[in-house]
């Protein structure tokens, strides 16, 4: 009875919410789902009650949405933000209900205009221009406009402003601004950094591009987003070629020092190539997020300040990371044993090892002759809006960061009032350090501020990738002033909030926006659609330029000729890299939709895995290639726990489903 009575509860308090938002023909099957839910849990060991309960709440609820007048896209939304397990139950019912092995359904808002054709769902990259909807928003993308010309404007500032100088910059794991001192929160946790803006600028509302490290900080220091960058994408790592364009290669072109000390699963967890713009990029296993560990990363950029060169400026990067969780109470002295006291003491144990830095620079009489700067990766979730931590969502506390810039000789404190983006910030430094300005369309200067001339307000992009991988799967946010649209290509939802009224993002305007928040939302799926556009022609680029190994073609399947394949090996940060490559030719105008397919096994063994693709991170399928087209396909090869040597195979399947073409085996790896 006890159990009942708060299930009876439970189901009231989460059907609260929903009754401004649900037609009531709606309550009974949500209500007999959430019920079957609560009920399945068990009462006793080894006995559950209540699923079939749940299986007929389900059930009638799926009869409610595809019934006439069925649940809509705003109630659907309010349902999954007021209960996540039907949220959950909806996307596995979705699954089951997909026809073409997509992904993606029509049934249940599932968003698929053609459960008959895999090449269209909502996560397909659409191709301009030749009508049609790959991507189920309703009509053709438009072209994207071509990339503005040029170079990156730069102010007009004084020489005590512009000039070759050190540059210390500091990077803060998970850093909210508003849990700083400096950006008015009633506890002291960062009086050093609130100290070091007594001179030079200071940003009101930073936001990060992304709101992830392994995504946030390559769009820092490449000074624009990801789908604008020369990158390459092994499996879920980055890897980024030397081309020149990051922040720390032009300094070392320019005759900067160099250094970077992380902690060592940023340098060899998340991205490769990096490291190309320093002459010490160090990497310290001690360094844990599981540990106190910024006063050890201190002692070492610490050291590497005191023993820089004397004969050429220097630059030098250092990534804390105590303020990401888990939250770790201070020994001594702290706020308090809840989630928002210990973060707060992990806040303050970053700004102590600032302070060290600092310490040092005066110390070793450079502070006078040294840029500091100090910004964040992200932000962090404390459950504002339902989740902890960061990466999920693009509200307010996952995206704003704090960033500031300690000018010598800078008259005062400036404050920046509108939006700006991390990807500013590359540009606003070369800018005081008299690098020669970037090309244009990336970010822009802000030094124009110190002394009265404001870069001009332009929207911010931001994004929370789900995976290296799958760059369409991913939510994005732009913010113009005080207006906010967000929006997920998934599900197809769009957020409108207007942040000067609403700080705090609670009242969603997107069921009747006014007509400037409207035109928002507009134009961030603009922009998505011209970066999906951009992120498809550079992979065409490179796919289309490469060359197959030698041999005679072999025509493989009606409309396509094999071309052959090779494995290729590489390491990164210690670590095997394989990576099997396939080249296609199309032999005529028109083909079905194949896809191809990686596998590996011992020789003469058992099958271990098996990847099926689509070419170019399948953004194009094959019936897109015109007649000649040569296309390599790829795919980063995972072996999880088996070791040994492996053969790779390669084949195309038809779009029924059968073999059309191969097992061809390309080469030959041995797993470490």
């Amino acid at each position: 009875m006890a159990a009942l009575a708060i299930a009876a509860v439970g189901l009231a308090t989460s059907l609260a919410p929903l009754a401004t938002d649900l037609p009531v023909g709606i309550h009974w099957p949500i209500s007999l789902l959430l019920l079957g839910i609560l009920a399945s849990l068990p009462l006793r060991r080894g006995r559950w009650s209540g699923v079939g309960l749940g299986v007929v709440g389900l059930a009638s609820l799926a009869l409610a949405l595809t019934a006439p007048g069925r649940l809509e896209a705003p109630t659907r939304f309010a349902l999954e933000d007021a209960a996540p397990l039907a949220q959950h139950l909806l996307r596995g019912a979705r699954l089951a209900l997909d026809a073409d092995g997509d992904g993606f359904s029509p049934a249940l808002g599932g968003g698929d205009c053609d459960d008959a054709d895999p090449a269209r769902h909502p996560l397909a990259m659409d191709l301009p221009g030749d009508g049609v909807d790959q991507d189920c928003r309703g009509g053709d993308a438009a072209p994207a406009p071509p990339p503005p010309a040029g170079l990156a404007a730069h102010a007009d500032l004084p020489p005590t402003l512009r000039r070759r100088r050190n540059l210390l910059l500091v990077t803060v794991d998970t850093l909210r601004p508003d849990h700083t001192s400096l950006y008015g929160y009633a506890r002291d946790t960062t009086p050093h950094l609130k100290s070091l803006a007594r001179r030079g600028l200071v940003f009101d509302r930073a936001y990060t591009p992304a709101g992830s490290t392994r995504f946030a900080l390559p769009a820092l220091f490449g000074g624009r987003p990801l789908a604008d960058q020369d990158l390459e994408r092994w499996g879920n790592l980055f890897h980024f070629p030397s081309t020149g364009a990051m922040l720390f290669e032009r300094l070392r072109g320019a005759g900067w020092h160099t250094e970077a000390h992380l902690p060592e699963a940023l340098a060899q967890g998340m991205w490769f190539g990096l490291q190309a713009g320093f002459d010490a990029y160090r990497a310290y296993p001690q360094a844990r997020l599981d540990a106190r560990s910024d006063a050890f990363l201190a002692v070492t950029a610490a050291e590497a300040i005191e023993g820089a060169p004397r004969d050429r400026p220097w630059a030098l990067w250092v990534h804390l990371v105590d303020p990401h969780e888990p939250y770790l109470a201070a020994p001594t002295d702290s706020f308090g044993a809840d989630t928002r006291d210990r973060y707060d003491d992990e806040v303050r144990a970053s700004d102590a090892a600032l302070g060290r830095l600092v310490a040092a620079l005066n110390a070793s009489r450079q502070a006078a002759d040294t840029l500091v700067v100090v910004t964040a990766d992200h932000g962090e979730e404390l459950e504002e809006h339902g989740a902890r931590f960061h990466g999920k969502q693009l509200f307010e506390e996952s995206v704003r960061v704090p960033w500031l810039i300690a000018v010598p000789g800078a008259a005062g404190s400036v404050r920046v009032p509108h939006p700006v983006s991390l990807i500013d910030l590359p540009e606003t430094l070369a800018d005081l350090l008299d690098l020669p300005p970037g090309p244009a369309g990336g970010g822009q200067s802000q030094a124009g501020a110190l002394v009265g001339q404001p870069a001009p307000p332009r929207p911010v992009f931001i994004e929370n990738p789900a995976q290296v991988e799958r760059p369409r799967d991913r939510q994005a946010a732009l913010v113009d002033g005080a207006l906010k649209a967000i929006f997920s290509p998934r599900d197809g939802r769009l957020r409108l909030f207007d942040l000067a009224a609403d700080p705090e993002e609670r009242h969603d305007l997107a069921l009747a926006p006014p007509p400037a928040l409207a035109a928002l939302g507009d134009a961030l799926r603009a922009e998505l659609d011209r970066q999906d556009q951009r992120e498809l022609a550079r992979l065409l680029a490179h796919r289309r330029a490469s060359a197959p190994p030698r041999g005679n073609p072999v025509p493989a399947a009606p409309g396509l000729v094999w071309l052959g394949g090779q494995v290729d090996a590489h390491r990164f940060g210690g670590q095997d890299w394989f990576r099997a490559r396939a080249w296609l030719r199309a032999s005529d105008a028109t083909r079905p939709d194949y896809r191809v397919v990686f596998t590996v096994r011992p020789p003469g063994g058992p099958l271990t895995r098996r990847w099926i693709v689509r070419p170019v991170l399948d953004a194009y399928p094959t019936p897109s290639w015109p007649a000649g087209e040569r296309i390599e396909v790829t795919r980063v090869l995972h072996f999880g726990n088996a070791r040994g040597p492996h053969v790779v195979e390669v084949s195309l399947l038809a779009p029924d489903g059968r073999p059309a073409f191969g097992p061809v085996q390309i080469g030959r790896v041995d797993v470490r």
